[in-house]
């Protein structure tokens, strides 16, 4: 029982500490920014800056990681990259609960997959 309640508490020091440290400054890595269109749907492109994150389709934004941040005050974010791979992730600091787009580049095929909402998207150049 011991165990559960250290392991419990750990977890959630952990969980506050990221809500504390998280900015409101999207950093995307080099390799990453620019603009990528769907693989099976050319009316949706994702188009990545240096500082921010936006899908449109069709023609209209449907997600802008910026303006999501504006929008909600106690909006915060956690970011992960390596060489091929980064995570943005979108928290609520007053909930603790977070949205993730997880970026993965195939460099052999410069295929992107992202993988948000619980569903897979692949894009290309």
């Amino acid at each position: 029982m011991k165990k559960r309640i250290l392991i419990v508490s750990i977890s959630v020091l952990l969980l506050l500490f990221a809500v504390a440290c998280s900015s409101k400054t999207i950093s995307t890595p080099d390799w990453l920014q620019g603009t990528w269109t769907n693989s099976s749907n050319d009316n949706e492109t994702l188009t990545i800056t240096e500082d921010n994150v936006v899908i449109n389709s069709f023609g209209s934004v449907a997600f802008d990681a910026n303006a999501l941040l504006t929008t909600y005050e106690n909006a915060g974010i956690d970011q992960e990259d390596s060489d091929n791979s980064y995570n943005l992730t979108i928290i609520n600091k007053d909930s603790g609960m977070g949205m993730v787009l997880g970026f993965l580049l195939d460099e052999t095929t410069d295929v992107l997959s992202l993988t948000f909402g619980g569903q897979t998207y692949t894009f290309s150049r």
